[in-house]
């Protein structure tokens, strides 16, 4: 890879990604960037002839730059700056840079087993109240790096060198004798693999389910008298392994097989371990086809109750619903149904999806001596006749409806046109509809004595939520 400014580059809170296998060479600024992006993986990559090799900056904390070749750039080899902390250089071979590693306004990285070679300057790191916490050493037996230009003496042939390795604003109180010293150097009595332990937490649902995201951290401890661990890896398909370098995530719906290993300083490797993972975070499907939300039906009109549910994850357990779990609908009452249907899959979701459907009456329209098209005028003197008729989806008459009448005035015109027969029957009392059993109809008398000259606009507004409106004129 080629380019005047960045070879590789995650930017922006980019975590979670591994960087491995690549070479990145003749770039004009750096080879390898991490800004601004935690928790990366940079393993096992060739940084050459770049400005700088590796640079990790601006909060680009706990990342883990393990097994790379970091060679002949102009500048840095590995550049750690501007408030990056926590991370962790280990494993790489850093040759024939300007300067080796550089930390500037860093704190608490760890720079350890690594291999420094022939840099016109081996390392640095900036003495100022912002770096802080740095360090080129472990305890024994893990130890600190290799410098090609360390000459104190091995006077008890431990393959380290009997004096700390001093650089500008560091030492490594540990500093080995050959290359990758840590590894020929470590007691040949330990053949026992480290040990992992897997912790989980989420939020936990019912039959080993989890219904939220799944956060995984893996604990390696080495025997007693062991080396150390040296690295933890883990896989969701046994062959394509990650480094571990802290608790993660896992988001994927469904069930996820989890696998992972330690291997200490001595190379001994643990035997892959592995636990089905569960995650469901989403509640079973619920589908109502009848009734469909706002549906209208006429009273005693038979329609078949008609819906479904499923979960795609973990599985259905159960769905139930009161009223819909009969064939028919209700509709032996007029006005407002309001039906829901409860599902709970096997993880522990629960949803609840409610319709609302309407139950109506056939309004048989206005009756004489009103016209339904508006055209009817009437005396001011004497009483107007409002009558309608009511039935069921099968045609009987309905006669314990409940129904009011109201009127406005719409204007002082005479919009209709035909004249008619004014009746000199009392008025009704209030504004409630009386039913006439012998012509099976509902009616009400209106007096025309408290109405004036013009158009007037009569509503019906029935007990099933219906309103009906017709104009009459009076003069």
């Amino acid at each position: 890879m080629d380019n005047s400014a960045n070879g590789i580059a995650l930017f922006l809170n980019s975590s979670g990604n591994v960087l491995s296998g690549n070479t990145s060479s003749g770039n004009g600024a750096n080879g390898l960037l991490l800004y601004f992006s935690p928790n990366n993986v940079v393993s096992n990559n060739v940084s050459e002839e770049n400005f700088n090799g590796i640079q990790i900056g601006s909060f680009a904390n706990d990342n883990s730059i393990v097994g790379n070749t970091v060679r002949n750039n102009s500048n840095y080899g590995i550049f750690i700056f501007d408030l990056s902390t926590t991370n962790t250089v280990k494993y790489n071979t850093v040759s024939g840079n300007g300067i080796g590693v550089q930390i500037t306004n860093a704190s608490n990285n760890s720079v350890y087993n690594n291999n420094f070679v022939n840099n016109a300057v081996q390392a640095s790191v900036e003495t100022n109240e912002n770096t802080f916490g740095n360090v080129f050493y472990k305890d024994l037996p893990v130890g600190g790096n290799h410098w090609s230009d360390g000459i104190s003496p091995d006077a008890d042939n431990d393959g380290l060198l009997d004096e700390p390795y001093i650089f500008s604003g560091g030492f490594d109180a540990f500093p080995w004798i050959g290359l990758d010293g840590w590894f020929s150097s470590l007691p040949p009595s330990d053949v026992v693999a480290p040990t992992t332990a897997v912790s989980l937490s989420g939020t936990q649902g019912n039959n080993s389910w989890y219904i939220s995201a799944i956060s995984v951290e893996l604990v390696a401890t080495d025997n007693q008298d062991g080396t150390g661990v040296a690295s933890t890896e883990y896989s969701f398909d046994g062959s394509s392994w990650n480094l571990y370098v802290g608790p993660f995530e896992v988001t994927q719906q469904g069930e996820t097989m989890l696998y992972w290993r330690s291997t200490d300083n001595a190379g001994n490797v643990e035997e892959v371990l592995s636990q089905m993972l569960r995650i469901d975070t989403s509640p079973p499907e619920i589908v109502i086809a009848t009734p469909q939300n706002n549906a209208e039906y006429l009273l005693h009109q038979i329609v078949n109750a008609d819906w479904s549910s499923n979960d795609s994850v973990s599985g259905l357990l159960s769905a139930e619903s009161v009223c819909l779990n009969a064939a028919a609908l209700d509709t032996l009452q007029e006005n407002v149904h309001t039906c829901s249907v409860t599902a709970e899959d096997n993880a522990g979701n629960i949803t609840t999806y409610s319709v609302t459907y309407y139950v109506r009456y056939v309004f048989g329209g206005v009756l004489q001596p009103i016209n339904s098209d508006g055209s009817s005028v009437f005396k001011l003197k004497g009483s107007i006749k409002v009558a309608f008729q009511l039935f069921d989806a099968n045609g009987n008459f309905v006669t314990d409806a409940i129904a009011t009448l109201t009127y406005k005035k719409l204007s002082n015109s005479i919009s209709g046109s035909q004249s008619e027969s004014v009746i000199t029957e009392s008025a009704s009392e209030g504004n409630v509809f009386r039913y006439d059993t012998d012509k099976d109809q509902y009616f009400f008398i209106l007096k025309t004595k408290g109405l004036s000259a013009g158009t007037w606009q009569l509503s019906v507004s029935l007990d099933d939520g219906t309103v009906y409106t017709v104009n009459i004129s009076v003069n």
